[in-house]
């Protein structure tokens, strides 16, 4: 159970690996990480992120500076990590009676509005130009990785057809839900098998696969003015470039109201622009199709395995909306050649 007392005096603690005069300690966010905004008696602010255990090694985490640098250097706007009196990226705490051992990083704080909130207020028009930067912002993204040479020591899991669809999936066994009736169950096993049979027929060439955000949805874009700003680099690591794009779709067609515009228009203004500043992977369109399927199924295994998070009444109405799609799907299949 989260105890907000146990982390505030967590991050109190962890706060000291820092040369920075404290002025102001403030819980922001409870999610993936536990984030505080930490203010200086400058007036300086920073967010200190206490890292779920068990999610990124510290190789992990350091190759995701590595990454967030290079980025960095190339124009796009990521935040900076700051170093530790030691000269580290992370410092390293014992939280909780039990001991257990978290990393603890800080990196600027980045002021803005939130992408996903400027689209909440938006209409269609301008929800499509919306979609249209994020599309650009991802091919910016990926031209840095695929020309990018990462050090030797660079580790970063694979959302592959393994890490995706495999036995033992980066976020969880889904298809395992206690809320799953036996059907249902049998149901996400058949799409399963069929997704990770598919994913692996997908090529891993450097135009359409390599190192990727992995989580660059709406609500982990800030706007400024007119600079766009990446944050939340936890699930970064290889996979498909059109990965990248299907979590967008995903995450978007589950917030916005389809009265307001469909799944097809967004993803055809993250598509165009993409292809404005990339040219698009002959295959990236029809890999689509398997990806957000994929996106979709693993997302009930992320909230399955975080339960602490995710309040039990999400779980029937998701299953219950996703087991049609995944019938729809699998008939698709049985039609094409």
């Amino acid at each position: 159970m989260f105890d907000e007392a146990v982390y505030q005096r967590a991050a109190e603690q962890a706060l000291s690996n820092w040369a920075l005069d404290i002025d102001k300690l403030t819980l922001s966010s409870r999610s993936e990480n536990v984030v505080y905004k930490v203010t200086t008696q400058s007036s300086d602010s920073y967010a200190l992120r206490i890292h779920r255990p068990g999610y990124n090694s510290i190789e992990e985490l350091n190759s995701e500076v590595n990454w967030s640098q290079a980025l960095r250097e190339s124009g796009i706007y990521v935040p900076k990590h700051l170093v530790t009196r030691d000269g580290k990226h992370y410092a390293k705490i014992e939280l909780g009676p039990t001991k257990e051992i978290h990393y603890v990083g800080l990196i600027e704080w980045l002021e803005g509005e939130s992408l996903e909130n400027l689209i909440k207020t938006s209409e269609k028009p301008q929800i499509k130009e919306y979609y249209f930067k994020l599309g650009e912002l991802m091919a910016q993204v990926h031209n840095q990785s695929a020309s990018w040479n990462p050090p030797n020591h660079f580790t970063r899991r694979k959302w592959d057809a393994e890490g995706l669809m495999g036995g033992n999936p980066l976020w969880g066994r889904f298809w395992e839900v206690k809320e799953l009736k036996s059907e249902e169950k049998s149901l996400l096993e058949t799409v399963r098998i069929k997704l990770h049979q598919q994913l692996t027929e997908f090529e891993k060439t450097s135009s359409g696969y390599g190192v990727i955000h992995a989580d660059l949805h709406a609500a982990n874009v800030l706007v400024q003015d007119e600079k766009l700003q990446i944050i939340d680099f936890d699930d970064c690591g290889y996979s498909w470039h059109a990965y990248e794009i299907a979590v967008a779709e995903t995450d978007a067609s589950s917030k916005i109201n389809k009265d307001r515009i469909s799944s097809e228009e967004i993803r055809s203004s993250l598509i165009d622009g993409y292809d404005s500043l990339r040219p698009l992977n002959t295959t990236l369109e029809n890999q689509l199709a398997v990806l957000t399927m994929v996106r979709k199924l693993i997302s009930l295994g992320w909230a399955n395995d975080r339960r602490e998070l995710i309040s039990d009444e999400f779980f029937i109405p998701y299953i219950s909306n996703l087991c049609p799609i995944v019938e729809s799907y699998l008939s698709q299949q049985k039609d094409q050649p």
